[in-house]
Order: structure tokens, then C-alpha cells, then sequence
């Protein structure tokens, strides 16, 4: 390296990231840890603080934050569907669950009675108290 390489290197500075370049790097860093905000800020260079003073300060910041949840959710389903192609019988019975329930695939109870309630409606006297709790004392 000459003498005016080495000159120029030393002078170059390095670019000044912008506070929106932050925001930005912030975010996609949330999208590549799947929400995680330590992880996310540690990546970024920033303070989890700042990410939630963002959130207080700067409504576009938090309107693209709020979205997350969709990549997450995408990549749940990605990996899902993964399984479900590799044939894993857990995530083919729990994506049947999920999206077959318009074709009966959930999980229900039936319970059926046969005979009759015999409800009394009316309060217990003083005497049918004692009696009860008579009887459940000598149990």
C-alpha cells in the first residue's frame, strides 16, 4: 500500500447512521430474532430502552413494530408446514385441527343424559340446612 492509499484510508470516515437508519435496523433486526428486543437492540448497538422510548415517542415506528407478529407468525407457519411435508404426525394432527375444522377435525366432547332433572328451585328451610349438613357431617 502506497503512501496515498494508506493517507486516504485514514481520512475515510465512517458513515453516520441516521436515527431513522436506526429505527430501520431495529426493526429488521426484530424480524430476524422473531420479536426478541434484547437480542434485537444487542445487534443494533442500541439500549432495550430506547427501543421502547421509540415506541412512546414515534407512532410510524410503532405502527411497523406492531407487525412483527406477522413474520412470527409466518415463520411458525413455514416451520409447520415443513413437518407437516416431512409426514410428523403431531404437526399433521395439530394443522388438522387448526385448519380442518370446517371438516370436523377438532377435538370435542359429547355428553348425553338420559332421564330426568329434578331441580327444586326454591330455597332450603332452616331445618332441611341442618339436616343437610347433618349428613354430610356423618359421611
Amino acid at each position: 500500500m502506497n503512501k496515498k492509499t494508506n493517507i486516504l484510508i485514514k481520512k475515510a470516515k465512517k458513515p453516520k447512521i441516521t436515527l431513522r437508519g436506526r429505527k430501520k435496523a431495529m426493526f429488521n433486526a426484530l424480524i430476524q430474532t422473531l420479536g426478541n428486543i434484547t437480542k434485537s437492540a444487542e445487534k443494533v448497538g442500541i439500549d432495550r430502552t430506547t427501543h421502547y422510548d421509540w415506541l412512546e415517542k414515534d407512532a410510524d415506528y410503532k405502527e411497523m413494530v406492531a407487525h412483527i407478529d406477522d413474520y412470527q407468525l409466518d415463520f411458525y407457519e413455514s416451520a409447520l408446514n415443513l413437518l407437516v411435508k416431512e409426514k410428523n404426525p403431531a404437526a399433521i394432527i395439530f394443522a388438522l385441527k387448526c385448519k380442518g375444522k370446517k371438516r370436523n377435525w377438532i377435538e370435542r366432547q359429547e355428553i348425553s343424559h338420559t332421564g330426568k332433572f329434578d331441580v327444586n328451585h326454591t330455597a332450603l328451610t332452616k331445618q332441611e340446612k341442618q339436616e343437610l349438613l347433618e349428613d354430610l357431617s356423618n359421611e
